[in-house]
Parts: structure tokens; sequence; C-alpha cells
């Protein structure tokens, strides 16, 4: 498969050894000697038969001879257990990196990819840790790189009744937050707000009070 035989023939007992010409090479081994060892002179008819060692690196050392590395993938979480780490031993140095199996996921967050960038090639011991980013309103996106929206509550009446509610920071998607405590207002019963108050934020919404005149303070308008 790798060479032909070489043949020397007609030798007398006592001439050097006739050397193998070239060099033995096979693709994914290296080569070791020869089997026996080659005598320094011809003592007889020998035969001698190459030694190889596998080389899946192809770096041109035995593999049983180097030195072989671990990868680690880690959730990067220390106070629970997100995905159990993926550990790959035994690797040669130049050989492509095992890649992770299947997807990190966690519940309320995005995979932000591994620390450190994991590397093409293996070339020594390598523990790459899991990046997050919070995603409060599970849409796949960072919260960091989406927009944030404003809700605003008012009086309707230029603060003469409450001073503004302004909630800030909100995503899209989450649920609205409620108007703390209830509207009142001298001589008057609230009738809502103007416009109806979204169940989510969609964007940025400002909500005004509308009221119902009440001269007879029966709370009916």
């Amino acid at each position: 498969e790798v060479f032909a035989d070489q043949v020397y023939g007609n030798l007398l007992s006592g001439v050097a050894t006739p050397a193998f010409e070239g060099t033995p090479t096979r693709t994914g081994y290296v080569f070791k000697g020869w089997n026996p060892e080659v005598a320094a002179t011809v003592t007889g008819n020998a035969t001698y038969v190459a030694r190889w060692a596998e080389d899946k690196n192809n770096n041109g050392i035995a593999d049983d001879e180097e030195t072989k590395y671990t990868v680690r993938y880690t959730d990067g979480v220390d106070e629970e257990v997100i995905f159990a780490d993926q550990v790959y031993r035994n690797l040669l140095s130049g050989v492509d990196t095992p890649a992770f199996k299947g997807t990190p996921k966690r519940e309320g967050y995005v995979f932000k990819g591994w620390n450190p960038a994991v590397a093409e090639k293996v070339t020594g011991d390598a523990t790459y840790a899991a990046t997050w980013g919070e995603d409060k309103n599970n849409n796949g996106i960072d919260d960091n790189e989406e927009t944030k929206y404003t809700v605003t509550y008012k009086d309707g009446v230029d603060g003469e009744v409450f001073a503004d509610q302004v909630y800030g920071n909100l995503l899209s998607g989450v649920a609205t937050p409620a108007f703390e405590g209830t509207p009142t207002r001298e001589g008057y019963v609230f009738k809502g707000w103007e416009p109806a108050v979204a169940e989510k934020v969609t964007g940025d919404a400002t909500y005004a009070a509308t009221w119902g005149e009440d001269k007879n303070n029966n709370g009916i308008d």
C-alpha cells in the first residue's frame, strides 16, 4: 500500500547492508524504523519490515509520544447548574477544537457566546465558559441591545390633581406598569384613562386621566 518492496540480491556475506532508498512515508503515520533493526553487514537473507505509529494531527510526532489536552465547556454560572460540563479529553495539538453539542439555553437569558472565544485548533488545555445576556421579556434579544420605552400617567388637568407617574426603561412585551393608588379629584369621579391602558408595552405611551363632574359628591358622574 505504501511503497513497493525494495529487494537487493546476490549480496556476499560481510558486505554492508544496502540502505533503503528514500524515506518511508505514509499519510497519517510516522515511520518508526525497521523490524528487526537493520544489521550493519549482511550475514544471511533478511527481510526488514517498516514500523509505523499513528500521527492523526500530521505533525511528524507519534501520537502516543505527544502530550494530550482537554477541552471543557462550562455554563459560566456559579449559583446554579444550567447544563453539565461537556469535556473532551486526549486531544492532540493541532486538531480541530471539538464543538459544543447542542445549543446552550437558560431561562430568562440569551446565549452570547463563549469566553474566551473558541479556538479553531487545540493548542493546549482550554475551558470555555458560556456568557449570557438577560432577556426579561423572552424575545430572544439581549435586554441591553433593545430599545427601552416609557409609560407616563397624567392627571389630564395640567398637574392640578397628582404629579405624573413615570415608568422608564421598559422592554417591549412586558406588562404595562399599573398606576399606583386611585386617582381622586374633588368634585369629580375618575372615569378611566385615555387612551385605554394597553396590557403590554409596545412603545412609549402617555395615559391621561378622564373625569366626570360629581357636584353632589355621591361617586356618580
